[in-house]
């Protein structure tokens, strides 16, 4: 018949099993964010490639295309014409500016995961700023077609219902994010509590 342990081997041998418990965990910690820091690295290129083109082509085509055809049209499209039609462009495209910056911080969202930066709170930071860039961007579609019927004396009370589904998207996200921040914070805690116990 075996003895029962004493109080200190006890002790002893629970340390010992909550100690290889933390690194286990921390192994597979470190590999879960190697993983991710390789995906976010292959990923980040092109977020950024994107961005540029989004860019370019929402600033090219709404605003400077008009001014430019006003430069070199040698009087055939007048510089007023060309004003309006810019103020036209950009109420026409105002969804895509909350969606140039929702790119924007998600490509800086791959860059805080390609360092690492899972649990860290700029990184839930950004979750949550995409997900309001996204609520933006819906609301302010549906109500652009209405908006710019009132300008142009008409009341033509029709959303985009497309729109709408893009802000209740980007609400989940918020909501997500909020939710992974809060036990992003718990967990920190936790394994600060555990590094001082062990």
């Amino acid at each position: 018949m075996r003895r029962p342990l004493s109080r200190r081997k006890t002790r002893a041998y629970e340390m010992f099993t909550m100690t290889e418990l933390l690194n286990q965990q921390n192994a597979t910690e470190q590999a879960a964010a190697r993983t991710l820091a390789n995906i976010a690295a292959r990923w980040e290129p092109w977020a950024t490639v994107i961005l540029v083109m989004f860019a370019v082509f929402v600033i090219g085509d709404a605003i400077l295309q008009p001014l430019l055809w006003s430069l070199t049209s040698d009087g055939y499209y007048p510089m007023e014409r060309a004003i309006g039609h810019v103020r036209d462009n950009v109420l026409a495209t105002l969804p895509a500016y909350p969606l140039l910056y929702a790119l924007w911080v998600a490509r800086s969202y791959l860059g805080h995961l390609r360092l690492g930066a899972l649990l860290a709170p700029a990184s839930q930071r950004a979750v949550m700023n995409v997900g309001i860039a996204l609520v933006a961007a819906g609301l302010l579609g549906a109500l652009a077609p209405p908006f710019r019927s009132v300008l142009y004396g008409q009341i033509q009370l029709d959303p985009d219902m497309a729109w709408l589904a893009v802000g209740g998207v980007g609400f989940v996200i918020v909501i997500v994010g909020r939710v992974t921040a809060s036990i992003a914070s718990v967990a920190l805690a936790l394994k600060r509590e555990n590094e001082q116990f062990v």
